[in-house]
């Protein structure tokens, strides 16, 4: 459409060209032609388009074309493509929230080791996000590991930081990080063996840990 408005134009001009050569002026016949066709050339080679002005006015450069995801679309069996990048979501927030306890908390030890929690948990959402299927194997670690690790680390801060600590929260404390290390360990399994797929005993494994972690009060 854009091409036939050029040669229009173009077809326009010469016409003119045509008309004020060879009857107003008299110049013979084949010189107006020629002429007149000469122009109509040059006018379809120059004369710009839209696109050439979108191009001049990025640099020459084209505009990227945007792509959207389809949110609806099923990346693995009975999971979509907005349900994987909200668990993704969900799921790096919560770990935030872990890692936002570090400022508050003055044993270095207990920080590497939330330090680590969180670099494995943000590597077992990053691959969900390569390969979704591995959320199936995932559920305990979405549903209540995670969730109970953020409890759990925001009662050691509280805990640490009272202006007194008396032998049992002492004994507490001890326990929490005693059980952050089995915490961290047992995320780092949970990842070796998604990325493995392998998931034949990691739900005894899981199960072992969320004894210890209900042991502590945490539901």
């Amino acid at each position: 459409m854009r091409r036939l408005k050029k040669v229009l134009v173009a077809l326009i001009i010469s016409g003119g060209l045509f008309v004020a050569a060879n009857i107003i002026y008299s110049i013979e016949l084949v010189i107006s032609l020629v002429s007149s066709a000469c122009v109509f050339s040059g006018l379809v080679m120059l004369l710009p388009t839209k696109k050439d002005d979108t191009k001049k006015l990025t640099g020459g450069k084209s505009k990227p074309q945007i792509t959207t995801e389809n949110e609806n679309e099923f990346v693995c069996d009975g999971i979509t493509r907005g349900q994987l990048n909200s668990i993704i979501a969900d799921g790096k927030k919560k770990v935030d929230t872990i890692r936002s306890f570090k400022s508050t908390i003055k044993n270095p030890i207990v920080i590497a080791d939330i330090n680590e929690i969180c670099i494995i948990a943000e590597s077992i959402f990053d691959d969900f996000k390569k390969d979704p299927k591995d959320i199936k194997g995932a559920r305990k670690f979405l549903s209540y590991y995670l969730d109970a690790t953020v409890k759990i680390v925001a009662k050691y801060s509280e805990l640490a930081n009272s202006m007194s600590v008396s032998d049992s929260s002492r004994e507490v404390l001890s326990r929490t990080e005693a059980n952050l290390k089995k915490i961290r360990d047992t995320f780092d399994e949970q990842l070796e063996k998604l990325l493995h797929d392998d998931f034949f005993d990691l739900n005894i494994e899981l199960e072992v840990l969320e004894k210890t972690i209900k042991s502590e009060g945490v539901k």
